[in-house]
């Protein structure tokens, strides 16, 4: 079994890990396991044995292995991933940021976000209304907590586009776990979402930059109301975490020059903005927080051609790009740019356009 095969297995374990932790949500309970869980032991199972390599012998001790960097499997020892990583599968009983970005593979992405955004990008193609989709998209990604009152006035208000009714399916109300010390409800004061509590002194985000960002959520914002809700889990994991980076280059870009037009998720979501130059040049932009650039790569596919462009770019937040040295040389390797193709961090390519402004 070579690299490649390996590697199915993985992506096997990590879907099956993104299933299991979105039904215990959903439902309390931890068994049964997914199906792709025991799909992947098994075939791990298969591997080690003609090896003679440990492995996780039942799923209680197959849950410590996804706990423990993948690095240190015996397995992964003897290089069979096309890329190293000092990351486990889980962290405190929930998927890592390697295990989503190995687990979005055919269906898992949809699946976690219940198929909202389909929904809506089907009715408003279908109206011809690309505005009203990036109106529904941009208050997502601004309201992760509201009060019921203003998401029922939002939504029933037809002004506000042909998707406006689908909103409320988005939110949810504020979980049990929420209920934090001193019996409020805490806001992550670096995304916007709710916090969850393990116990009185542990919180738990969205993403693990909040964990890092907040110092284990010593800072924390109290909420105040009632009527709360929140953005469901794979919402806010899936768009109004990611769409954070997509409205700040917005912001960022409109601030350089007035003439700079920026144009959100053009095409009905082809890509993630649109930028054209007063002297008409228009690029390209596709957002991507990704932490690992091998995995980024074999998922990016071919940039969108449409809406036309002159020039494409990749964009990686910065502190992801920070985070693993020569992001940018390690996605070229895997992914074939074209001559006017670019991977660049979010605060380079800001700098190249103020550049490139200058010299207009």
């Amino acid at each position: 079994m070579g690299k490649d095969k390996f590697l199915i297995i993985v992506h096997f374990l990590a879907t099956g890990i993104v299933r299991w932790h979105k039904n215990y949500i959903n439902s309390g309970k931890t068994y049964p396991y997914p199906d792709d869980v025991q799909f992947g032991l098994d075939k791990l199972a298969c591997y080690s044995l003609t090896k003679n390599l440990e492995f996780p012998r039942n799923i209680p001790e197959a849950v410590q292995w996804f706990h423990q960097p993948l690095q240190t499997w015996p397995q992964v020892l003897e290089n069979l991933l096309p890329f190293a990583t000092e990351e486990a599968l889980m962290i405190d009983n929930m998927p890592t940021d390697l295990c989503y970005e190995l687990a979005l593979e055919g269906d898992v992405e949809q699946e976690l976000m219940e198929g909202l955004l389909v929904q809506v990008l089907n009715l408003c193609q279908e109206q011809g209304k690309n505005e009203d989709y990036v109106r529904f998209r941009r208050f997502i990604i601004e309201n992760p907590i509201l009060d019921r009152a203003k998401l029922i006035r939002w939504s029933n208000n037809l002004q506000n586009g042909v998707a406006a009714r689908l909103l409320q399916d988005a939110y949810e109300d504020l979980p049990a776990g929420a209920l934090g010390p001193e019996g409020k409800y805490y806001q992550c004061p670096h995304c916007g979402w709710i916090l969850e509590w393990k116990n009185e002194s542990e919180g738990r985000c969205i993403h693990q930059q909040c964990t890092e960002k907040t110092n284990n959520f010593k800072k924390r914002k109290v909420l105040a109301g009632t009527g709360l809700v929140r953005l469901k889990r794979g919402i806010m994991r899936f768009i109004a975490w990611p769409g954070r980076w997509e409205l700040k280059l917005e912001s960022d870009l409109l601030k350089l020059h007035h003439g700079l037009k920026v144009d959100l998720w053009p095409g009905f979501d082809s890509y993630d903005l649109r930028l054209t130059f007063p002297t008409g040049e228009v690029w390209g932009i596709d957002v991507k927080d990704w932490r690992n650039p091998y995995l980024l790569a074999k998922k990016a596919g071919v940039f969108p051609p449409y809406p036309v462009w002159d020039k494409a770019f990749w964009i990686i937040p910065d502190y992801q790009w920070r985070r693993y040295s020569h992001y940018g040389q390690e996605f070229g390797r895997f992914h074939k740019l074209g001559s006017n193709e670019f991977i660049e961090s979010l605060g380079g390519f800001r700098r190249r356009v103020q550049r490139l402004l200058e010299v207009e």
